[in-house]
């Protein structure tokens, strides 16, 4: 599949699209949500609302600043790195806000082979990372997804 290796993490986007695509489709608030469903992956809400909000003479020139694949050191990004309470952790999909911080933190992990000598070991991973964000987030809700 575009002649990605399995550990690029290529093959597993499709899964933090759809659970984005999930959570929008719930009715949550678009602007809350990662992936966005048009680049930037990462846009803080208030960074977005504050663009639309401007007059178009000044509103399109930023948007085609900042609405682009390419990321803006602390405006935008392309991966979520979430501070837990023992390390950092991508998060693949979810919702934030400002306010009440992490409300809904999704990871996904895809495997395509080995699956005798890799499955332990990736409901191990999971069972560590919603420990280390539980403890961070303790009112969060928290999801894996796992295509084998």
């Amino acid at each position: 599949m575009l002649g990605a290796q399995s550990q690029s993490g290529l093959l597993a986007k499709p899964l933090d699209v759809w659970a984005a695509h999930e959570l929008r489709r719930a009715g949550f608030d678009p602007d809350f949500i990662w992936p966005r469903d048009s680049p930037p992956r990462l846009l803080p809400a208030p960074v977005s609302k504050f663009i639309e909000g401007l007059p178009a003479s000044l509103r399109d020139p930023l948007r085609a600043r900042v609405y682009k694949d390419v990321a803006i050191k602390d405006v935008s990004a392309t991966n979520a790195n979430i501070l837990g309470k023992l390390y950092e952790k991508q998060v693949d999909a979810g919702m934030a806000r400002w306010q009440t911080g992490a409300e809904v933190l999704i990871s996904g992990k895809r495997m395509d082979s080995s699956f005798g000598n890799n499955t332990k070991n990736r409901a191990e991973e999971s069972y560590g990372d919603a420990k280390n964000l539980r403890l961070r987030y303790p009112l969060a809700a928290l999801g894996f997804i796992f295509a084998v």
